[in-house]
């Protein structure tokens, strides 16, 4: 990943809950402990340091289970991907961010978590304003949720739907960097766990 001026080493541990398998073979705790491998080697073994890029993980979708299709097998898909997570998109776009788009594990979706990081490390949270996925005013519940906790949230807003980093790519380079300088200096290892 290339920001304006720096570079990051980039590594995307695959989640085993989003591996397409029908039906699932895996479940939250095994995504952490994928995550977990990667971040350790890393620290521990390469003297890295790390941040954490997440997007879009095992939301609740209470009330709103209109947004996606269960299957009999414990899997689900958005019913409408290219109008609720790309419609800001070019229709080439569209197009092939759905074909990466695999059936997860609809356990994720009702799962509790078992550590929330994001009370104890400083985060940054990049609001999509034209999301139809996670609704603005869905996505200021949850940093409300966070600030009432205590937690260090530093917000900033993209227009743009739920999937920002296919449009603004630089853009969030460039704020992970910040966050990195600000956090660590020196060297920024980035992992993307999505």
């Amino acid at each position: 990943m290339r920001s304006n001026t720096n570079t990051f080493d980039v590594d995307v541990p695959a989640l085993p809950t989003n591996n397409g398998h029908r039906p699932p073979d895996s479940a939250s705790a095994d995504d952490i402990t994928a995550v977990r491998q990667v971040v350790e080697d890393l620290v521990h073994n390469h003297g890295k340091q790390v941040i954490v890029l997440m997007h879009s993980y095992g939301v609740n979708l209470a009330g709103r289970e209109n947004l996606v299709q269960f299957a009999a097998d414990g899997t689900w898909f958005p019913v409408d991907p290219a109008q609720l997570l790309y419609q800001d998109l070019t229709p080439k776009d569209q197009q092939e961010q759905t074909k990466l788009l695999k059936w997860g594990n609809a356990a994720i979706l009702a799962g509790n978590a078992t550590y929330a990081a994001w009370k104890d490390v400083p985060a940054l949270y990049v609001r999509s304003t034209e999301d139809r996925w996670l609704p603005p005013e869905f996505q200021d519940f949850c940093l409300q949720t966070a600030a009432d906790a205590g937690a260090s949230v530093e917000v900033s807003a993209l227009k743009s739907g739920h999937s920002p980093y296919v449009e603004f790519a630089d853009r969030i380079a460039d704020m992970t960097f910040g966050v990195g300088s600000l956090y660590g200096g020196g060297q920024t290892t980035l992992e993307q766990a999505k």
